[in-house]
């Protein structure tokens, strides 16, 4: 897994090869022959870094801070060691530390170059980390599971936390609600990020968390006492209740992995470690295998949610995003004593008082709970049982501003999907290290995956990602340019990848395999999804074509465009890694020459 240099270095040289393998265009559209068919592009012999082959390193950051919370400075790799459990096992297996560095962004900074500019006609998901002056922060409020009683305090403590954050912060502000709304990209202008976060103060729930049988406005607790109800006629009602409470978690559960998979996707090209402060009072998830009772399964079946959240979690652990989970409630009191309109049903005995207070209490421990652990897992912190979070987005930068990246390569596990617990120990006395806790072990061949060549429509995570996530992903980087189509009426682009974000499969002496994944997604001036078109491709090279492809990967992608068009989304997947590059481009119809030709384009020669 390259580090923050080596991906610096990377962008720049990318972007000049690409204007290399630009101007061969045409011919090597020619070489590609059907859409989608994978193609090393001939260029200089240019050194460059190796490509991944079937490699399993796994990347951890650290950070180390002191009894007072301050970075530790100075460690090396022998001041580490590093363990792995693969569950269901319980033996911990020491590895072997491969790579190591200390990161420090203000050394980074010093070492940066100017930003690398995209030829003319050029669209890319490229990152130029050289504009961010520290690594990015996402202030992620939730409207999906925070309490609409707590807006106010929610206002004010993000008002609270801008106010304290250095002024080179580079801050984004996203709102999830019905879907992902991106209200501010990345600025550290601080009038920008206020007015964006005010605009959070219209969305939330009542009371998302709160069993019926606890709501004094439910149904069946206007109904009940009342003279007369036919026989089991309350029993029936609160049943209907449960089974609508039950139905509403699962929509909050999964609007909420969609959103954290879709901000995870957006991030993944940045260097560094990146920070999520997510706000808000209710966090229904867990990425690792964890006693399910603690975090509403009460309410819902995770098992349902599992395979979602197994990928949502290896997204955000392989992207190095960190977690910093705040509970926007602060400190608050027993629902049955709330100074103004109590929050709980008045029960009719004491028994009855004593169960909801016990209920409200599990809820609440099991919620600060899923946030340590949704902290721990992803390297993050848990901020909470406060009213001050003024100094947890503080936190969140120092703890990206200064830390320890090591690699090793893991001689445990199938690799077919099982959970890696990781375990950093430190021999240093008074240190303590935060670090992401564990990871699913994807394929790192392509047994299993469904890679028939040709057009395929029923990807759903694929489908996702192009019509569905709000942002553009950048775990792959891809450029794009629109070329002439061989046919009248149709559009064709032109897409470059970089291999050495790819994985080469080794399936005999010499020879290694490349399978991709190539999609569009048409949008109308609205943003309505219109068609959504995939092909996938197996390309077998041999060592000559092997060595060629360190230069850059070619597509071409070819198809009939419906009435309406105002943009496309093109895609690229890594189908070993699961990872995906995506690129926007405005769609203009005068721009493809042959559709204004009512005969098609003679084909080329090969």
């Amino acid at each position: 897994m390259p580090f923050e240099r080596l991906l610096m270095c990377r962008l720049r040289r990318s972007v000049k090869i690409f204007g290399a393998i630009l101007g061969l265009s045409l011919q090597l559209n020619a070489q590609t022959g059907s859409p989608g068919t994978a193609v090393p592009a001939a260029t200089d012999q240019t050194p460059s870094a190796v490509i991944k082959t079937t490699t399993r390193m796994v990347s951890v950051e650290i950070v180390a801070r002191d009894r007072q919370g301050r970075p530790v400075p100075g460690l090396t790799a022998k001041d580490f060691q590093v363990f792995e459990q693969v569950q269901p096992k319980k033996d911990q297996r020491p590895q072997t530390i491969s790579v190591f560095q200390a990161v420090d962004w203000a050394q980074l900074r010093a070492a940066s170059q100017a930003p690398a500019q995209l030829p003319a006609g050029v669209y890319s998901n490229l990152v130029n980390p050289q504009k961010a002056q520290v690594p990015p922060t996402v202030l992620l409020f939730d409207a999906i599971n925070t309490d609409l009683d707590a807006q106010m305090q929610v206002h004010q403590q993000m008002l609270k936390m801008l106010g304290a954050l250095p002024a080179d912060v580079p801050i984004a502000v996203f709102l999830m609600s019905d879907r992902l709304h991106l209200l501010q990209t990345f600025t550290t202008d601080p009038k920008l990020v206020r007015e964006a976060a005010a605009k959070t103060l219209v969305a939330g729930q009542v009371h998302p968390d709160q069993d019926p049988m606890d709501d004094p406005n439910s149904l069946s607790a206007v109904l009940e006492g009342t003279p007369n109800l036919p026989p089991g006629f309350l029993a029936s009602v609160e049943g209907m209740e449960q089974g609508a409470f039950s139905y509403a978690v699962s929509v909050r559960m999964r609007r909420t992995l969609d959103s954290l998979r879709g901000i995870a996707r957006y991030l993944d090209g940045y260097p560094g470690r990146k920070n999520i402060l997510w706000i808000s009072t209710s966090f229904p998830l867990l990425f690792a295998p964890a006693d399910q009772s603690t975090s509403g399964g009460s309410f819902t079946d995770m098992q349902a949610f599992q395979g979602d959240m197994e990928e949502v979690g290896s997204t955000l652990m392989d992207g190095k995003i960190a977690i910093y989970p705040v509970d926007a409630g602060g400190v608050r009191t027993q629902g049955m004593f709330e100074a103004s309109v109590p929050k709980l049903r008045q029960p009719a005995s004491g028994a009855n008082m004593g169960a909801a207070i016990q209920r409200e209490d599990t809820l609440r421990q099991g919620a600060q709970q899923v946030m340590r652990d949704l902290a721990d897992e992803t390297g993050g912190r848990a901020c909470l049982g406060d009213n001050e979070f003024a100094d947890c987005i503080k936190k969140a930068v120092d703890d990206s501003n200064s830390y320890y990246e090591l690699g090793y390569y893991p001689d445990a596990g199938a690799f077919r999907g099982e959970y890696h617990r990781i375990v950093v120990k430190t021999a240093r006395s008074g240190v303590h290290l935060s670090y992401r806790e564990g990871y699913y072990a994807r394929p790192v061949d392509t047994a299993g995956i469904n890679l028939t060549p040709g057009a395929l429509q029923g990807d759903p995570v694929l489908n996702r990602a192009a019509c569905e996530d709000p942002l553009t992903s950048t775990a792959i980087l891809l450029m794009v340019r629109s070329i002439p189509p061989d046919q009248a009426g149709a559009a064709k682009y032109f897409l470059a990848v970089d291999p050495h974000m790819l994985t080469f499969t080794s399936v005999e002496a010499g020879n290694r395999e490349l399978a991709i994944s190539v999609a569009a997604c048409t949008f109308d001036k609205t943003g309505q999804p219109l068609q959504y078109l995939q092909k996938n491709s197996v390309a077998k090279l041999n060592e000559q074509q092997y060595a060629t492809a360190s230069h850059g990967i070619t597509q071409t992608f070819q198809f009939a465009p419906k009435p309406g068009i105002a943009r496309v989304r093109l895609l690229v997947r890594d189908s070993a890694s699961g990872h995906i590059g995506s690129v926007d481009v405005p769609y203009v119809e005068g721009n493809n020459p042959a559709a204004a030709t009512p005969e098609p384009a003679a084909p080329a020669k090969p």
